[in-house]
C-alpha cells in the first residue's frame, strides 16, 4: 500500500506525512486534518482497482477535507470508475 500512495500521490500532485496500517472497525480508511493517512489492512483481501479507489479517496481528502463536490471531482479526475468500485468494496469483505 504505501509503494502505491507514493505512486498515486505523485500523479495527484498531492502529499501526505505519514502511512499507517491499521486495523479498523468501521473504515477501509482515513486522513487526519495533518494529511497522516490511515488504512484498513483488510484491504489486501481486494483486488488491486479496489485499493487503489481507497488511496485516491484518502489523497483527495490531503486537498478537499470535506465530501464535496471539488472532493468528488478530484477524485472522479483519478479514478473515473469510484462509484463502481465502491459499490465493489461494500459487496465484499467488510471491517469488523
Amino acid at each position: 500500500i504505501e509503494k502505491r500512495v507514493r505512486e498515486l500521490a505523485h500523479q495527484m500532485n498531492t502529499r501526505y506525512r505519514r502511512i499507517a496500517i491499521k486495523g479498523h472497525k468501521t473504515r477501509w480508511g482515513s486522513c487526519s486534518r495533518e494529511k497522516n493517512l490511515n488504512f484498513n489492512w483488510k484491504l489486501i483481501f481486494h483486488p488491486l482497482d479496489v485499493i487503489d479507489s481507497v488511496i485516491i479517496h484518502e489523497l483527495a481528502h490531503t486537498v478537499h477535507l470535506n465530501h464535496g463536490k471539488k472532493f468528488y471531482a478530484l477524485v472522479d479526475k483519478h479514478c473515473p470508475e469510484y462509484k463502481a468500485l465502491s459499490k465493489k468494496l461494500k459487496a465484499g469483505v467488510t471491517p469488523w
